[in-house]
């Protein structure tokens, strides 16, 4: 009986492989379907009390003049230095009549610091009890690292203009930060904790729990523009409400009436390749799991937040925009309890087209499943080594002479079910869990080395090229066979429960990963064999897939009114390398200041499996 139940786990085993390449082409077939009509689903909004665009806005007229008044202090102070600037802001926030308090901060990341100064104003609601507020945010610095004059310059004006109405039933804390990334960190860690790190000063005003927050970034106030731009990516790929990032579309498109983009993609033709082109980039800035502007800080604190910014060229100008800021924090400021009727996880693939969790999830754990069941496969050829095939009559008289010749001893009863011969797990249990340990030196040299011996040390920690050489000498060909089950069978839980928190990074190290499946499990006894294996485990290292992956980024980013084909022009080795290295920079920046867990799970997940696949 216990032989027929080997035979049959055998067989068993000898269908996996083949349900693993099934899961593999359906995990990427279902991801590369998303986008298709069937698929996709309109968004709405939700949440009935917000009525989006409803109210009359009154940002207009002499607010223009309001604007480039404030616009030249802030051009005045370009070259002034963070106090100065903190000192100007403080002086119009408290003629405002609002409440004014500052923070200063340092952070070390990278061989890099990063320090500034916050200041904020807090508008007390005439209809609130402080408990609720909501943000306008601006940083001195835009995304592209030019002098967000507009941004800054907008939110002063508003700050002047919301003073006026006594419609809010909330808080409005109006922030100016120093830079996108540090600045924004620095004041929710400090607002979120009574106690902060040493370096963040505490605030001295606080108001109540914060609903959501509205970014502008508008570094050429004097161009006027045709659409916005949502950013809505935050850190670690979380999202804000699917709820506010419509009801924004909507006040824009209907209200407003000027066009939104998402993703940088203009002239959206709302087809599959634009709709393709529209999900591997925020897949790619939610697997990366950066700041993409002033609003991702707040996201990890469950604080719905987006950016706003202008672009294209137009007859808009700063009216509309603050027009747009007025009838959102107006919608905000209407609801009666935390954003929660609509999706937090969903990729957008239009401005008006997005996948729920429910569509895409299966993706992730098809490409999940695919490690789990080479793990399985691993696992039983382990445990069925040296099980014997079914015995000729020959060999049964031979056996049966023999016995007599041999005094047996029965087995006691209650081993009579287990197999002798299984080598044991603790050998292969350590070694796992010391690999997994060991993967922290990596991590460490990469989050502490300056910028420039960034590439360095990427390349010379992660291709580790002795390990399969030197394998055979320290570790027994059966050590590695219970050791390779047991890592495809921990990457495939991993990928499996990082799926439902970033789908998009699950995907990624999931792909990365699968070329790891043909390394051969068994070490090659010829020369040519060896170095032919070595070879190729070399090529599927990160040391290689990434920069490749550089080069993908490089194209998909490209501008959104270029062809992909036309994205492979201008693509060389310097600029991959220059790629490469700002995204490792920003990794290990985002790592100290933002929290943000990427190169965990590229050094704790992926690397690990790749190391031992090579054994």
């Amino acid at each position: 009986m216990a032989l027929q139940k080997k035979l049959s786990a055998v067989r068993f085993a000898t269908l996996l492989p083949y349900l693993s390449a099934i899961c593999a082409i359906v995990g990427i077939g279902w991801i590369l379907a998303l986008p298709r009509d069937d698929n996709v689903r309109r968004t709405h909004v939700s949440e009935n009390a917000l009525l989006p665009g409803q109210v009359h806005t009154y940002f207009a007229g002499s607010e223009h003049d309001v604007f480039r008044a404030y616009r030249a202090e802030v051009t005045a102070l370009v070259n002034a230095t963070d106090s100065e600037k903190a000192d100007v802001l403080a002086g119009i926030f408290t003629n405002a009549g609002l409440k004014v308090a500052r923070q200063k901060y340092t952070y070390e990341a990278a061989g890099e610091v990063f320090e500034g100064e916050n200041v904020y104003a807090i508008l007390q609601a005439p209809r609130g009890d402080a408990t609720e507020a909501m943000v306008l945010c601006a940083a001195w610095e835009s995304n592209e690292g030019v002098l967000n004059e507009g941004g800054v310059a907008l939110v002063m004006s508003l700050a002047r203009y919301f003073k006026r109405w006594s419609v809010w039933s909330k808080d409005i804390i109006f922030l100016i930060t120093s830079d996108v990334q540090a600045g924004p960190n620095a004041w929710l860690t400090a607002y979120h904790s009574p106690h902060p790190p040493p370096t963040i000063s505490p605030l001295t005003l606080k108001s109540g729990m914060i609903q959501g927050a509205v970014a502008i970034d508008y570094p050429e106030p004097g161009r006027r523009f045709d659409a916005f731009h949502l950013i809505y990516d935050g850190i670690n790929g979380n999202l804000p409400n699917l709820d506010l990032v419509t009801t924004t579309h909507q006040i824009a498109q209907y209200h407003i009436g000027i066009r939104t983009l998402i993703q940088s993609l203009d002239d959206h033709r709302d087809d599959y390749r634009d709709r393709l082109r529209t999900m591997l980039r925020g897949m790619a800035k939610q697997a990366i799991g950066l700041s993409t502007g002033v609003h991702s800080a707040f996201i990890p604190y469950h604080i719905n937040a987006v950016t706003v910014q202008p672009w294209g060229d137009g007859w808009h100008d700063e009216g509309s925009l603050g027009r747009l800021v007025e009838s959102a924090f107006r919608s905000i400021n209407n609801l009666l309890e935390s954003f929660h009727q609509s999706y937090f996880f969903y990729i957008l693939l239009e401005r008006m087209r997005y996948v729920s969790i429910g569509t895409y999830l299966p993706g992730g754990m098809a490409l999940a499943a695919v490690f789990s069941l080479l793990g399985m496969k691993g696992w039983i050829d382990r445990n069925t080594a040296s099980t014997p095939t079914a015995p000729t009559p020959a060999q049964t008289l031979a056996a049966a002479s023999e016995k007599k010749k041999t005094l047996v001893i029965p087995r006691p009863q209650h081993l009579k079910g287990l197999s002798p011969a299984l080598p044991s797990l603790t050998s292969p249990l350590l070694l796992l869990f010391t690999i997994h340990l060991l993967s922290l030196v990596p991590l460490t040299l990469f989050l502490n080395n300056p910028s420039p011996s960034l590439l360095l040390t990427f390349s010379l920690t992660s291709s580790v090229i002795l390990s399969p050489l030197i394998a055979p000498f320290l570790i027994s060909q059966q050590t590695t066979k219970s050791l390779r089950p047991l890592s495809l069978l921990t990457l495939g839980t991993f990928l499996a429960a990082l799926a439902t928190l970033n789908f998009s990074l699950a995907a990624a190290i999931g792909v990365a990963c699968l070329p790891l499946t043909i390394i051969p499990s068994t070490r090659p006894k010829s020369v040519f064999g060896k170095v032919a294996r070595w070879v190729l485990h070399q090529l599927v290292s990160p040391m290689v897939v990434i920069p490749a992956a550089g080069v993908v980024y490089t194209i998909v980013m490209k501008d959104g009114e270029r062809e992909w084909m036309e994205g492979l022009k201008g693509v060389s080795l310097e600029s991959v390398e220059g790629v490469v290295r700002e995204a490792l920079r920003m990794a290990a920046v985002g790592w100290w200041v933002e929290g943000g867990w990427t190169p965990l799970m590229v050094w704790g997940v992926w690397w690990p499996a790749w190391v031992i696949s090579g054994l």
